[in-house]
C-alpha cells in the first residue's frame, strides 16, 4: 500500500487549472498577497478578498495613515491615563465615606501623587512629541507650549499642582490631613487637606509661587485637595482640547489629500487588510489565509469621530 497521501481540494479541476495558469510563475510555497476588506450586509460581517495587490503606493499611503493615527492615539492615551488617576483619587473619598476602606493617609497620598505625575507627564509628553517632530524653535512648538503657559499664568490650580508635583517628588507628601466628620451615627464626611504652613515651612523652593501661597495662607490655613484636583482636571481637559485642535490643524489637509489618493486607488470606504496565502493553500486549503491590517478610510474616519466627540469637527452623513 502506498504511503503517499493524495490531496483533495474543494475546488473543481477547472478552478485548480485557473490558479496554476494565473500564478504560473509561482511555486506552491510562494505567498500570494491581495487586499481584503470588511463587508457588512444586514449586520452580517464577511471578509471579501479582492484582486488588488498591495502595491508600494498603497503600502506607503497606509503607513502614512498609521503614523498619523499613532500620533493622535498618543494624545488620547496620555489623557486617559490622567483621567484614570483622577478617578481613582476622587473615588477613594466615596469609598472611605461608605466605609468600604479604612482611612489610610498613605493611600490618599499615593493616588494624589499619581495624578500629579500623570498630569505633568501629559503636558511634557505632548510638548516633546511636537519638539521632536518640528524642533524647539518651531512655530508648532511655540503654539503647543503656549497652551500650557496660558494655564500656568491664569489658573492657580494648574500652577500650584505643577509645583506640588515637584514638592511631592523631592520634599514630602502633598496631603497632610484626612479629616472625618460624622454629622450623625450613620454618615461620615471625608475631606483631604493640604496644610499651607507645612508647605511654606519646608525647604522646598516655591519660587514665584511662594508669595501667592503666603497671601493665600492669610485667608485660609489649608487647601481643599478635592476642589483643587477638580480645578486641575478642568485645566488639563482644556489642554486636551487644545492639543487635539493643533493636531487637526497640522494633519487635516494631509488627511484630505490621503482620502483623495485612496479614492483614485479605487479603495472602498471599508476596513482593509492584507490577505496572505500560499499558492498551495489557495488550491487545497483556501480558508488558510492570514490577515494583517492595512490603514485606509476606516482609520481616518475613526480619527474624525473621536474629534467630533469633543466638538472639534462635525460628522456629516452624506447618505441623508
Amino acid at each position: 500500500m502506498s504511503d503517499v497521501k493524495e490531496e483533495v481540494s474543494s475546488l473543481s479541476e477547472k478552478q485548480l487549472r485557473q490558479i496554476d495558469v494565473e500564478y504560473a510563475e509561482l511555486n506552491d510555497s510562494d505567498i500570494i498577497e491581495r487586499l481584503a476588506y470588511l463587508e457588512i450586509n444586514n449586520n452580517e460581517k464577511r471578509i471579501v478578498i479582492s484582486d488588488i495587490e498591495p502595491t508600494k503606493e498603497i503600502m506607503s499611503v497606509s503607513d502614512q495613515i498609521f503614523e498619523i493615527q499613532k500620533n493622535f492615539q498618543k494624545i488620547k492615551n496620555m489623557f486617559e491615563l490622567f483621567i484614570s488617576d483622577v478617578s481613582d483619587f476622587l473615588s477613594i473619598k466615596n469609598k472611605l465615606e461608605s466605609k468600604e476602606l479604612e482611612i489610610e493617609e498613605a493611600d490618599v497620598n499615593r493616588f494624589m501623587i499619581h495624578l500629579l505625575s500623570s498630569g505633568k507627564l501629559f503636558v511634557d509628553f505632548n510638548e516633546n512629541q511636537i519638539k521632536q517632530k518640528y524642533s524647539k524653535d518651531s512655530e508648532e512648538f511655540d503654539c503647543i507650549h503656549g497652551f500650557a503657559s496660558y494655564q500656568y499664568d491664569t489658573n492657580f490650580a494648574y500652577r500650584f499642582c505643577h509645583s506640588l508635583r515637584n514638592y511631592s517628588q523631592h520634599t514630602d507628601l502633598p496631603i497632610n490631613e484626612v479629616k472625618a466628620v460624622s454629622p450623625d451615627d450613620e454618615a461620615v464626611i471625608i475631606d483631604f487637606y493640604i496644610d499651607l504652613d507645612y508647605l511654606l515651612n519646608s525647604n522646598f523652593k516655591w519660587k514665584k509661587l511662594k508669595g501667592e501661597l503666603i497671601k493665600l495662607n492669610q485667608e485660609t490655613s489649608k487647601i481643599d485637595a478635592i476642589a483643587l484636583v477638580k480645578e486641575y482636571f478642568n485645566a488639563l481637559t482644556e489642554l486636551y482640547g487644545n492639543y487635539n485642535k493643533l493636531f487637526l490643524k497640522l494633519n487635516h489637509n494631509t488627511l484630505v489629500d490621503i482620502k483623495s489618493k485612496l479614492e483614485s486607488l479605487k479603495l472602498k470606504h471599508s476596513r482593509y487588510y492584507i490577505s496572505k496565502i500560499s499558492k498551495y493553500d489557495l488550491k487545497y486549503n483556501p480558508g488558510n489565509y492570514t490577515m494583517s491590517p492595512l490603514a485606509a478610510f476606516a482609520e481616518i474616519e475613526e480619527i474624525y469621530i473621536e474629534l467630533s466627540k469633543i466638538g472639534l469637527v462635525k460628522i456629516v452623513n452624506k447618505s441623508n
